[in-house]
């Protein structure tokens, strides 16, 4: 039913029969074949490879995110805080509900671990620009953020254990990635550039359990008045097979989208912010069936004047407010919806619906 309610807004958990462009392709397979610099003295040694997936078999989640997720799924953050990443303005988000966007479905986004932009990886120019369609971050949605802090995601990860869970993460990675693919298309739209992005992949996933991994990537695909966004699988392996041969190829694969991959995604996106116009409160774009994207940004409740009167945070550090969480229909850009603030909401459960 999920997968059937994704479909209905044109977000597709399959390839296109056109596929993705072949330079993305060739890019993944690029980003698959380089070797990066491990991390030593961990669970994935020699000596402890064994003990490390016996420790973790038939456990719960929580302990498999524990032993192994940093080690599939490297930390942004802490890669750059070791000098390892030059890529500034990168920020994560862990099992931290996405009430700051606008959802596929009825049911928001809560990814296990998540990357995007900080708000300094751009000029105050550049989101004077789009402040109409952001709004005050603290209190509405925008399609271009994910939580108040973060801005145009790339990766999410989902890990999941037990009979069947991995499909689980598969749906949930679909729904993040959906957005945050949408996201960037319908910016390079409002650019006059869609065609730049079309099947071209925008977005990664990782989904794993105590031993087998799931590397995906997620583009749209774009022909005359019509959006569709596709799912392209990038790698799938067992982690303890051939003796442990694969045990590095997740880690290693998203240090290289860190690395390589990012720096020149980060800088289509600043293009774009570049060129738009600076009252963008009214903006002609090619209408598109499934992404509810207006033909005209116009009457927005926020207008270039009111910037001033927009609060903003202070920091990137996360909100000390836990967000409420939100249900949002399929509305149009020029509709911001506000997030109400209420004290003493009660703080979500760690664990999450399976989907």
């Amino acid at each position: 039913m999920y997968v059937e309610q994704l479909e209905l807004k044109g977000f597709y958990m399959r390839a296109h029969s056109l596929g993705p462009n072949a330079a993305s392709v060739a890019n993944c397979k690029s980003l698959l074949r380089k070797k990066p610099t491990l991390p030593k003295d961990t669970r994935f040694a020699d000596h402890l490879f064994t003990s490390t997936f016996d420790n973790v078999r038939d456990r719960n989640e929580t302990r498999v995110i524990r032993d192994l997720a940093e080690l599939i799924v490297p930390s942004a953050e802490d890669l750059c805080s070791r000098g390892e990443l030059t890529v500034a303005g990168l920020i994560e988000s862990v099992n931290e509900g996405w009430s700051h966007t606008e959802p596929i479905t009825a049911v928001r986004p809560q990814p296990d671990f998540s990357v995007g932009f900080r708000r300094v990886a751009f000029t105050e120019q550049q989101l004077l620009k789009i402040r109409p369609i952001l709004g005050d971050s603290r209190t509405q949605v925008s399609r271009f953020r994910a939580t108040w802090y973060m801005y145009f995601p790339f990766l999410s990860c989902e890990v999941k254990c037990g009979m069947g869970a991995l499909d689980i993460a598969d749906r949930q990675n679909a729904h993040s990635m959906g957005i945050a693919v949408r996201a960037v298309t319908e910016l390079f739209r409002l650019g006059g550039r869609g065609q730049e992005v079309d099947r071209k992949i925008l977005a990664f996933s990782i989904s794993h359990d105590d031993s087998s991994v799931r590397i995906y990537g997620y583009y749209p695909v774009i022909q005359l008045d019509q959006i569709t966004y596709h799912r392209h699988r990038i790698s799938g392996f067992d982690m303890q097979a051939a003796d442990g041969k694969d045990r590095w190829t997740a880690y290693k694969f998203v240090k290289s989208v860190y690395q390589t991959w990012v720096p020149s995604h980060l800088e289509r996106i600043r293009s774009v912010l570049d060129e738009l116009p600076e009252d963008i409160t009214r903006i002609d774009v090619p209408p598109a069936q499934h992404t509810g994207l207006s033909q005209q940004i116009g009457d927005s409740h926020i207008s270039t004047s009111d910037v001033d009167a927009l609060e903003e945070p202070e920091n990137d550090s996360p909100s000390p407010v836990e967000p409420i969480p939100i249900h949002t229909p399929e509305t149009s850009l020029s509709a911001i919806p506000t997030i109400p603030r209420q004290r003493g909401s009660p703080r979500r459960a760690s664990g999450k619906r399976a989907r």
